[in-house]
Formats: structure tokens, sequence, C-alpha cells
């Protein structure tokens, strides 16, 4: 892992300059690493961006399952699940699309 002057582009890809973005993350991480905690690489840290796009993956996700759930009856096979949620998710994904390009 190469040490970034705080001047430098930070690693994640964000734009920022190291001191402005990860370098406080960084040295909270290598602490715990001092104390011989388990840490996670770099590879596997998100960025604003990334988050964001995660958070609006997840509302998607969220309100396609409590629909279904909202329309699940007992005796239903998987089948008749799988349907339900194959006829929805589109309805559900040109939403969330239009939200996006309205914003």
């Amino acid at each position: 892992m190469k040490k970034l002057r705080r001047d430098e582009p930070c690693w994640c890809g964000s734009g920022k300059n190291y001191g402005e973005c990860h370098a406080d993350f960084d040295r909270k991480i290598e602490t715990f690493r001092k104390k011989f905690h388990k840490v996670p690489p770099r590879s596997i840290i998100k960025n604003e961006y990334q988050l964001e796009k995660m958070r609006e993956s997840a509302k998607i996700n969220t309100a396609l399952l409590d629909h279904i759930a909202e329309n699940i009856r007992e005796g239903m096979s998987t089948e008749e699940i799988d349907i339900k949620r194959y006829r929805t998710l589109p309805i559900f994904l040109g939403r969330a699309i239009m939200k996006s390009r309205l914003s």
C-alpha cells in the first residue's frame, strides 16, 4: 500500500485530495491494524458515489419486496411468486429510472 501525501489524489477515485477524503479514515484503519484487528482491504471500501448508488438500489429492492410481501397468500407456489416478481420488477425499475432522470 503506497503512502500518499495529503495533496495527492485520493486512492478511492473521488477526485478529491487524499487529505480531504480518506486520510482520517486510513489513520483509523491503521490504528486498528496495529492492535491486530482484521481490517478491510481498500478494494472493498466504497466512495460516496458508489454508496449513493447502493442506497438507491436498496430502496428499489425494499419497495419490490414489500410489494411482493403484500401480495403473497398462503398456498402460493414459489413459481407464482416468481411470476409476480418478474411482472412487478420492470415497473419498479422504470419508476426508479424516471426518478433519477428527473433529479
